[in-house]
């Protein structure tokens, strides 16, 4: 439980970081990129595993 709340918390803080919207408990892993910021929305429950990359663009 304690792991939970703390991967949860964690998941906010590289969120805000990355500058994505994201749903409840979400978890992004150390060293990931994500490209094209203003298009990421994570639902909830993800998890974003270590290195990994999530690109995001078109549509404009």
């Amino acid at each position: 439980m304690v792991k939970a709340a703390v991967k949860s918390f964690i998941g906010k803080v590289q969120a805000k970081r990355f500058q994505v919207q994201v749903g409840k408990n979400v978890y992004i892993g150390k060293h990931c990129a994500l490209k094209g910021k203003s298009n990421i929305v994570l639902e909830d429950g993800v998890t974003v595993r270590p290195y990994t990359q999530i690109w995001s663009g078109g549509g404009r």
